[in-house]
């Protein structure tokens, strides 16, 4: 195995494409993906690039995604093009498929319908936890009515949701203190 200073991240793939992203520090800190080198990553857990694409890709049946991703996952194709999204990432197996674009917003895209969804706007103070709060937004309402991969206009409140979510929480310095409720979000949103 790895030594720790072979080793500078730690990936646990829990289930069905669900990831904890590790860096072995003093701090031992949880980090999001965004802050690790993915190169680091392929190599520890496969053995190519390409095997990398392949598992990955391979595991998806709900996927939340950034541009980087399509841009890694494509070998360099432009993550803004829908056609490369369709075409290269979108298979029979996935139910939907969310690319985030921070507070511009996210893209969705089922086997029946596709969209745009804007973003919620905010002062950033700190980015951290962002997208695990629009993961949890999302969640949240998937979990509250399933039927929402099949209906556009619920799919689209669902991820207006999520995007209020993430905007919210990078308004507060750090992940725990900018932690969520569903109250608070609900209330931010009407004002």
């Amino acid at each position: 195995m790895y030594s720790d200073s072979d080793m500078y991240a730690l990936v646990d793939i829990l289930d069905k494409g669900c990831y904890n992203w590790y860096q072995y520090s003093e701090d031992d800190m949880l980090l999001d993906k965004s802050e690790l080198d993915r190169n680091l990553i392929e190599k520890a857990l496969w053995p190519s690039a390409e095997a990398a694409r392949n598992g990955i890709m391979s595991i998806w049946e709900l996927a939340d995604i950034s541009k980087e991703d399509i841009t890694f996952l494509t070998c360099g194709d432009d993550p803004y093009d829908d056609d490369v999204v369709l075409n290269k990432l979108f298979h029979p197996h996935i139910e939907l498929l969310i690319v985030t674009e921070g507070s511009e917003g996210c893209r969705h895209y089922t086997k029946d319908f596709k969209g745009r969804v804007a973003g919620f706007k905010a002062k950033p103070v700190d980015t951290t936890g962002a997208s695990d709060a629009f993961v949890s937004g999302f969640l949240y309402s998937l979990a509250s009515d399933p039927s929402i991969l099949k209906d556009k206009e619920n799919l689209r409140k669902a991820l207006y949701f999520a995007n209020v979510c993430g905007g919210i929480t990078v308004m507060e310095r750090g992940a725990i203190p900018a932690l969520l409720t569903k109250d608070a979000v609900l209330q931010f949103d009407a004002k």
